[in-house]
């Protein structure tokens, strides 16, 4: 083999060994480059656990508009009182109750069929078939507090206007009978009027008591 022939083959794998550095050169930084994935996204889900307290919540001023009975819950700020041990509250919250009535008793409270805890009437009024009294204390009764004065001075029927406060016996109902027993409900009249169907209704808060042993 001759030099000339020597020095082509030498040029041609020069100019191979070239071309790949430049090849390399080219693919390495892409090579390099890394990918940025998007970041999993995580629900997350907060929940409020509620302690017991030696206190039972009462009514305080309502808030807002009053929840019909269907779908009743409470907004307005409660004020804690101290109760005897074996009594709490088992409902509070505002509502509408229209001319059917509410019964008190049912968690949360219901439209009556009969015999109604409460119910609007003409004018302003609303009536207690079970009994109810009037509550002048500055102070939040006491579920035993609603017993003594029902036994004292218990009436059906009252006039009434926003901000009146009333202790009312609450019936327990079986399921055969009504029975009157120890339940008792704090109410706080916040307003009364006429529907467009012509219904009267009156708006309330309440909390209802367990039943007194």
């Amino acid at each position: 083999m001759g030099k000339a022939e020597r020095w082509a083959i030498a040029g041609s794998i020069a100019g191979l060994i070239s071309a790949l550095i430049a090849i390399v050169a080219w693919l390495w930084p892409t090579a390099q480059t890394p990918v940025t994935e998007p970041a999993p996204t995580i629900a997350t889900t907060a929940t409020t656990t509620a302690e017991s307290t030696n206190t039972t919540p009462v009514p305080g001023p309502a808030s807002g508009s009053p929840t019909p009975i269907e779908g009743v819950t409470s907004t307005s700020p409660l004020i804690p009182v101290t109760t005897a041990p074996s009594v709490s509250v088992q409902w509070q919250g505002s509502l509408r109750v229209n001319d059917f009535g509410v019964l008190l008793s049912t968690r949360p409270p219901s439209a009556a069929q009969a015999s109604p805890d409460i119910e609007p009437y003409t004018g302003g009024t609303i009536v207690t078939p079970h009994g109810a009294a009037r509550w002048a204390d500055s102070r939040d009764p006491s579920a035993q507090d609603c017993a003594e004065l029902i036994a004292e001075q218990s009436d059906t029927q009252f006039n009434v206007a926003r901000g009146d406060r009333f202790c009312v016996r609450v019936a327990q109902y079986g399921e055969t009978a009504i029975a009157l027993g120890q339940q008792y409900a704090f109410v706080q009249i916040n307003g009364t009027g006429t529907s467009p169907s012509s219904l009267n209704y009156v708006d309330i808060y309440a909390a209802v008591w367990t039943p007194l042993s």
